[in-house]
């Protein structure tokens, strides 16, 4: 369940989360303990590990949504980024998600994706929800 946070219908409902089941998540160990720092147009919103999502209540209007990876505390290195033309009442579901190309380590292939409401809606079920705004 997302947790409560102050709504108007004259705002839009954003989630972002990070499923725990990715594929680098399960192949590399402590490199797992990464975190995808979230932004929204260049304010953090809070820091994701694998199985976590945060909600966001957001003004009307196009917004960019990032994220950043930090490894043990390191400065976040930037990944992809999309933006969401958000309407009055709408709600969107952004999953940051990890690839791991290639047989032992190797690249890692990292996005952020906009989902449609059914699988957005089923991905967040499966995460455990996080304040905006939590660094940790």
């Amino acid at each position: 369940a997302a947790p409560s946070e102050p709504w108007h219908p004259d705002e839009g409902v954003v989630y972002i989360y990070h499923l725990s089941d990715s594929s680098y998540a399960q192949g590399m160990g402590a490199l797992a303990l990464r975190r995808a720092m979230s932004y929204m147009d260049d304010q953090k919103i809070a820091a994701l590990t694998h199985g976590t999502h945060v909600r966001i209540v957001v003004p009307p209007g196009p917004h960019t949504f990032a994220a950043k990876v930090s490894i043990y505390g390191l400065p976040g290195l930037p990944i992809g980024s999309t933006t969401l033309d958000v309407e009055r009442g709408g709600t969107y579901y952004l999953h940051y998600f990890e690839q791991k190309m290639g047989a032992i380590g190797g690249y890692v292939s990292q996005h952020m994706i906009e989902e449609d409401a059914q699988s957005g809606a089923e991905g967040v079920t499966h995460t455990r929800a996080k304040a905006a705004r939590d660094g940790g």
